[in-house]
């Protein structure tokens, strides 16, 4: 965090020999942990959920959900047919 505003403060121009940087506690750095953990963990979900098709173990079953499909429509069309 303080080289993040040393490098802004470097850049806008402004004095640093002024302004007073506080020393980094351990809350910071717990805080620092979970943030990077969480976006660690959306961006490696985002990633599974990027490609839904193929055959990882993650994957959506494709097929068998076609399979599915086709049965219930069959059926459906069926009992139509028997409406009749």
């Amino acid at each position: 965090m303080a080289s993040i505003y040393v490098y802004m403060a470097s850049i806008s121009g402004i004095n640093t020999q002024q302004c007073k940087i506080h020393p980094i506690s351990a809350e910071a750095g717990v805080i620092v942990f979970v943030v990077s953990t969480s976006f660690w963990t959306l961006f490696y979900i985002a990633q599974e959920i990027d490609q839904p098709f193929g055959e990882d173990a993650n994957d959506l079953p494709v097929r068998e959900m076609q399979k599915a499909a086709i049965r219930r429509s069959d059926r459906d069309a069926m009992f139509v047919v028997q409406q009749l």
